[in-house]
């Protein structure tokens, strides 16, 4: 007797088109979410080091400037002159906005600090600290910058621990 039902070994031509696109279907996810994620972790890996190299340089300011103990100059937004009993020479916090840069310059001789800065904002609180005279002090130095890869703002208020340094002259 012969088997009316004849058996097929392999694929039909349908079989063969319907597995196609569907493995192409699964490539395609696949591939979108192994890019998703490779650009996620790129934006993360960019972001977390220039949030590192701003966490940094605001520390180093902040050594920099919280034993100030005179300011002859302070030009608003770009520059602050200083002396200090812990840190030799006259030093200076300059904003290049053509460099984009923040610098620390010791006796002429300056060293970038950061760069990349899209915005950078520095400014003072005045307050009548010892109350002898009717004169302003400085009761605080402001700092504040945003990085163009990160685009949030970091900011630091420094409240300098020798009290009575006069308000001083503009120009760096």
């Amino acid at each position: 007797m012969e088997n009316p039902v004849k058996r097929s070994n392999g694929f039909i031509l349908i079989e063969i088109i319907v597995s196609t696109i569907l493995l192409g279907i699964i490539g395609i996810f696949t591939s979108m979410f192994l890019y998703t994620a490779t650009k996620g972790y790129l934006i993360s890996k960019q972001t977390t080091d220039g949030a590192m190299k701003a966490q940094i340089a605001l520390d180093r300011i902040n050594l920099e400037l919280r034993r100030v103990n005179a300011v002859p100059n302070f030009t608003q937004d770009t520059c602050i002159t200083y002396t200090t009993d812990d840190l030799p020479g006259t030093r200076k916090i300059i904003y290049d906005s053509n460099a984009h840069t923040i610098s620390i310059d010791v006796n002429g001789n300056a060293n970038v600090l950061l760069d990349q800065i899209s915005t950078f904002n520095l400014s003072y609180k005045g307050a009548n600290l010892d109350t002898s005279d009717g004169d302003s002090e400085i009761a605080g130095i402001i700092i504040e910058f945003t990085m163009t890869d990160i685009g949030r703002p970091f900011k630091i208020q420094i409240y300098p621990r020798s009290n009575w340094i006069d308000l001083p002259s503009s120009g760096c």
